[in-house]
């Protein structure tokens, strides 16, 4: 599942996709909404999240942290994001700082990948389906 507020979803063809309202996340599997999600940021709003947006990031990653299988994808490499953000006050160190703080207060794991597709969260989804002890999840995806 796609959640219907993605700016620029991630294609997983040829699996099929519903896009749907998901009140927890971006990305999810039809039917385990509440036990599977993938918070997709891009560099820029990650950034955004983590100074102007902070009250409304704070409150994502709260209801994530109720979701057993989940996590954050940032769209970006370390070392681009540990460059900074040219339109931010923060550097890329202290965005780490936070970024960290939070994750572990939520806990939340994140993993940075700079031009992340469908592979990697596909992947996270499939382990996790696998983890609930499912045999085959094309048919149901």
């Amino acid at each position: 599942m796609v959640d219907s507020r993605e700016k620029k979803p991630i294609s997983f063809l040829p699996l099929r996709t519903v896009s749907a309202a998901l009140k927890v996340g971006d990305y999810s599997v039809k039917g385990y909404e509440e036990r599977m999600a993938v918070e997709r940021k891009s560099f820029s709003d990650l950034y955004d999240c983590l100074t102007t947006k902070l009250s409304f990031f704070r409150g994502q990653l709260k209801r994530l942290s109720v979701i057993p299988h989940r996590s954050l994808i940032i769209e970006t490499s370390m070392t681009a994001f540990l460059m900074g953000h040219p339109m931010k006050e923060i550097t890329g160190a202290v965005a780490l700082e936070r970024l960290n703080r939070l994750a572990e207060a939520y806990g939340i794991s994140y993993h940075f990948c700079d031009r992340c597709g469908p592979l990697f969260v596909k992947t996270l989804l499939y382990h996790w389906w696998k983890e609930e002890n499912h045999e085959d999840w094309r048919a149901d995806s």
